[in-house]
């Protein structure tokens, strides 16, 4: 269990050295040469790797410097309970991320519904998640002709792959595949799950 005075010293720590981000997912970033106290917060935050600068290498009057960084919902949810204990700049730049954050789709993983707006419900023998409307009605099975033929059309109309993803409702790659596998191109079944 995570003790307050943990958080409190962790919120002192990234409020001096941290940094806070959203460029493709929520973002917390800690860099300085004190190896030992890197490697605390990254336990509490539960990262599970720490980088290494080897600047001794190349000067001996430089330390090493050791740095980690938290991303996606995690770093989200570490922002929203640091906010509190931080200064103002800290939470305008948290404030910034979480927005941003909020704003995107986010990871499959983050994900709670199926590209149908079904809640998974299901899970696969391979782990990953499933929606059991779609695996009962077949549309989570393999794609139709029909969808084929919907891609091959709109991409002869000059529409890019995300828009034409969103037309049928799964991903930009995803249509790729059925693009070429509708015009002859050889390739098996593309599986919308």
């Amino acid at each position: 269990m995570i003790r307050a005075v943990d958080i409190a010293r962790l919120a002192g720590l990234l409020e001096g050295e941290g940094t806070f981000g959203n460029r493709q997912s929520a973002k917390i970033w800690l860099g300085m040469t004190d190896a030992d106290v890197v490697c605390w917060a990254a336990r509490l935050l539960g990262v599970k790797k720490v980088s290494v600068v080897r600047r001794s290498l190349k000067n001996t009057r430089h330390k090493d410097y050791y740095h980690f960084y938290l991303h996606g919902r995690p770093a989200a949810e570490w922002m929203m309970t640091l906010y509190p204990m931080m200064g103002l700049r800290r939470r305008s730049q948290m404030s910034r991320a979480i927005t941003r954050w909020k704003a995107q789709k986010g990871s499959p993983r983050d994900r709670q519904a199926c590209p149908r707006g079904h809640p998974y419900d299901a899970v696969a023998k391979t782990g990953y998640r499933l929606c059991r409307k779609c695996l009962d009605s077949g549309a989570g099975a393999v794609v139709g002709p029909g969808v084929r033929e919907e891609v091959v059309r709109h991409r002869a109309n000059g529409e890019s792959w995300e828009v034409i993803a969103g037309k049928v409702g799964f991903s930009a790659t995803k249509a790729k595949r059925v693009w070429r596998s509708g015009n002859g191109v050889s390739e098996p079944a593309v599986s919308l799950i």
